[in-house]
C-alpha cells in the first residue's frame, strides 16, 4: 500500500513536477487530473475561468423559444394537428453563464413555467452537458447552479397565475424581446426578467407586510406560481453539492454567510457588524468571479472590500479567532468560482446576510428549509427590489427584509467609476461587470426594449404577433436548441418554403426524453413499457441529412466521466471528513493551497476512502 500524505505549499504544478524528477512526472499529472476540487480561487487565478459563451447560431433562451412555438401551434394548427415533436434545451449561454447565477435561474424558471402549460412541447434544460470538468487544468471548479439543478418538468399553480396570464407575458415577452439587444446585457446586474419576475411601477412595496408565501391577495408573477416546487430544487442542489464547498465546521447550526455581488453596496464596516445576530460560530464572506474586477456601486474593488470586511470582523468577533479548521480564523473571505457551491451555502448556512443590492441572494434565502435557519436582506430604500422579490415569493417564514435608513447607504457613483478595472486577455464579463449601465444591466447607449402595453397584447392576434418578431428573431430559423422529429429526414425545397412561411425553425439539437413503444396498430402501451432516450443529432454536410445519435460508446465515455467527477465529491468529503487533507492553515489565504487526494483502489475494482494519496 502506498501512501503519500507530505504537505506541499502552493508553487505551480509544474515546479512541483521539477522537484520529485521525470520519474514522477507521469504519477503527478496523474494525481493532478484525477483529484483536483476546489472551488475557491484567488482574485488573479479566478481570471482563468472560461468565457461565458455567447447565444449564437441562432440560439435563444428556451423560453422564447418555447413562447413562439406556443403561438404557431394555436395560430397555424387546429388541437389535433399541433407540432407534438418540438423539445427545446436550455441554450448554453444560459447554462454556464457563471457571472449572473440570479438571472440565469429566472431564465430557467421562464422555460419551466411555459412548458407547464402546453401538453406537446417539452423543455429540459440539460444544462449538465454542458459542464467541462476542467479543475485539473484550471485548478478550481467552475460549476454553475445550472448546471446541477434537477431537470424534470415542475407543475405550476394556476390559481395563482393561469394558463392564460402566461401566455400574454408570453406574447408579451416576443413583441420586445431584441437578440442584439439582449447579448448586450450585463445579466451579473440584471435583477428582473420579462417572463418569471417582470418590473410593474405599479406593485406597491411594504417590507412590514411581506406575504408568508404567494397569493392571489398580493401582488404576483409568473415565477410565484412555481417558487414553492423551485426552492426545493435549489435546496436539493445545495444539499448535493455541499460535499465540495470546504465550508466552516458548524457552518449549518451556528454559522453565517455574507454574500457579495457586484452590485452590492459597500456599506460601512461597522454597519454590516451591527446587524450580525449573536451567537455565531464562524462568519464566510462570499463573492463571485466578478469580485475580482468589479468596482462597487460605492467606489470599492470588490475583493478589496471583502478583504477589508473580513478583517474588521475578525477584530470585532475576536472569539472566533480559532474556529476554523485545524484552530484557523473562523471569520473568512473568498472568492467562489463555482456558482452551484456559494448556492450550496447560501442556502444551508444557518445565517445568511446580504447588503442592499444584491440579487444573487434572493433564492438561496427564500430556499432555506431546515428548522431555525434564516436570513436578512438588506434593503436599500431608494432601490427596493428585494421588498418586490419577496412580495411576490413570499418569506416562506425564514427571510426578513430590513430596509435601512438612507444616512446609512454610501453614495454611489454617478459617472463612470474612476478606478475602472480594463484587462486583456480575460472573460469579457471581467470587464462589462464595470461598464455605465441602467439598474437592469443594459449599457449606456443601448435602449431597454420598451414593454408592451395590455392594450397593444389584446389588440394583436398570435399570426401577427409572429410577424411583427418574424425579421428580429429571423435566425430562430436555425436554432440548435430546438428538435423536430420530423427533420430527421431530407428535406425538400417545398418543407423549408413551408416552414419559413410558418416562421417554424429548421434545426438540429440534442434531446433527452422518455417515449413509449407503440404496438403495430400505433396504439399503446403507454405506462410500464416507457424508456429513455438520449441522444444527439449531428449533421451530414454533404447528404444534407441529419444522422442519428452516437453509439454506445459515445455514452459510455460520457457517463463514465460524469461517475469519476461524483467519485471524487464523494472522496473529497470521505477524505476531509476522516482528516487526511489538512485544511488552511491560520493566516493564509484560504484560495493558494492546493488540496489533492486521491482514493486507493483495492480488489474488485472497490475503493478506499481511508487509505490513499492526498498532497496540499
Amino acid at each position: 500500500m502506498f501512501r503519500l500524505k507530505q504537505l506541499y505549499t502552493a508553487i505551480p504544478l509544474f515546479a512541483v513536477i521539477a522537484l520529485f524528477g521525470s520519474d514522477n512526472t507521469q504519477f503527478l499529472r496523474r494525481l493532478a487530473s484525477d483529484c483536483v476540487h476546489s472551488v475557491y480561487a484567488t482574485s488573479e487565478t479566478v481570471k482563468k475561468i472560461p468565457a461565458v459563451p455567447e447565444s449564437g447560431n441562432g440560439g435563444l433562451p428556451a423560453y422564447i423559444s418555447l413562447c413562439q412555438q406556443w403561438l404557431r401551434n394555436d395560430a397555424y394548427y387546429n388541437e389535433t394537428s399541433k407540432d407534438d415533436s418540438y423539445r427545446v434545451v436550455e441554450d448554453d449561454s444560459v447554462c454556464s453563464d457563471w457571472s449572473a447565477p440570479h438571472y440565469n435561474m429566472l431564465d430557467i424558471q421562464a422555460a419551466l413555467i411555459v412548458t407547464a402549460q402546453i401538453k406537446r412541447i417539452k423543455y429540459r434544460h440539460n444544462c449538465d452537458r454542458t459542464r467541462l470538468y476542467d479543475e485539473a487544468t484550471m485548478g478550481f471548479d467552475h460549476t454553475t447552479i445550472q448546471q446541477v439543478m434537477n431537470t424534470p418538468g415542475i407543475g405550476t399553480n394556476k390559481n395563482i397565475f393561469s394558463t392564460e396570464d402566461v401566455k400574454q407575458q408570453c406574447r408579451r415577452c416576443l413583441l420586445q424581446f431584441d437578440p442584439q439587444v439582449e447579448s448586450v446585457r450585463i445579466k451579473s446586474k440584471a435583477v428582473h426578467h420579462c417572463l418569471a419576475w417582470p418590473a410593474d411601477e405599479t406593485r406597491v412595496l411594504d417590507a412590514t407586510t411581506l406575504p408568508f408565501s404567494p397569493s392571489k391577495n398580493n401582488p404576483v408573477t409568473a415565477f410565484s406560481s412555481i417558487i414553492h416546487p423551485f426552492r426545493q430544487r435549489i435546496y436539493h442542489a445545495a444539499m448535493e453539492w455541499q460535499n465540495v464547498t470546504d465550508k466552516p465546521p458548524g457552518e449549518e447550526t451556528g454559522g453565517l454567510v455574507i454574500q457579495l455581488d457586484p452590485t452590492s453596496i459597500g456599506l460601512d464596516f461597522a454597519t454590516v457588524a451591527a446587524e450580525i445576530e449573536q451567537p455565531v460560530t464562524s462568519i464566510s464572506i462570499l463573492s463571485g468571479p466578478t469580485c475580482a474586477t468589479a468596482v462597487l456601486p460605492t467606489g470599492q474593488i470588490c475583493h478589496e472590500y471583502g478583504k477589508g470586511l473580513r478583517d474588521y470582523l475578525a477584530a470585532e468577533f475576536s472569539s472566533l479567532s480559532t474556529n476554523g479548521w485545524n484552530g484557523g480564523s473562523g471569520v473568512t473571505f473568498k472568492i467562489v468560482a463555482s456558482s452551484a457551491a456559494s448556492n450550496s451555502r447560501m442556502t444551508l448556512a444557518k445565517k445568511l446576510l446580504c447588503p442592499p443590492r444584491t440579487p444573487s441572494c434572493y433564492f438561496p434565502a427564500v430556499s432555506k428549509i431546515k428548522d431555525a435557519q434564516t436570513a436578512k436582506i438588506l434593503e436599500d430604500p431608494s432601490w427596493m427590489m428585494a421588498v418586490d422579490f419577496f412580495t411576490i415569493a413570499g418569506t416562506h417564514g425564514v427571510v426578513t427584509v430590513k430596509v435601512l435608513d438612507a444616512s446609512q447607504i454610501p453614495a454611489t457613483y454617478t459617472a463612470e467609476p474612476a478606478r475602472r478595472i480594463q484587462e486583456t486577455g480575460i472573460a469579457d464579463q471581467f470587464n462589462y461587470v464595470n461598464a455605465m449601465s441602467d439598474s437592469e444591466g443594459y449599457p449606456d447607449g443601448v435602449s431597454p426594449p420598451v414593454m408592451a402595453s395590455d392594450q397593444d397584447i389584446v389588440a394583436m392576434t398570435d399570426q401577427q404577433i409572429l410577424d411583427d418578431i418574424a425579421i428580429a428573431l429571423n435566425r430562430f430559423l436555425d436554432n440548435p436548441n430546438v428538435y423536430h422529429q420530423r427533420l430527421e429526414m431530407i428535406p425538400t425545397m417545398q418543407m423549408i418554403q413551408d416552414a419559413i412561411a410558418n416562421k417554424e425553425p429548421l434545426h438540429i439539437n440534442s434531446v433527452e426524453e422518455y417515449y413509449y413503444p407503440k404496438n403495430d396498430d400505433g396504439n399503446g402501451p403507454r405506462s410500464a413499457e416507457a424508456k429513455f432516450r438520449s441522444g444527439e443529432l449531428t449533421t451530414d454536410q454533404d447528404s444534407g441529412r441529419s444522422q442519428p445519435p452516437p453509439g454506445v460508446e459515445y455514452w459510455e465515455t460520457s457517463s463514465a466521466r460524469r461517475h469519476e467527477s461524483l467519485l471524487r465529491i464523494q472522496a473529497d468529503w470521505e477524505t476531509s471528513f476522516y482528516g487526511h487533507i489538512q485544511d488552511n492553515r491560520a493566516g493564509e489565504d484560504p484560495s493558494t493551497i492546493y488540496e489533492i487526494f486521491c482514493p486507493e483502489l483495492i480488489e474488485n475494482g472497490a475503493i478506499s476512502y481511508l487509505d490513499g494519496t492526498a498532497t496540499t
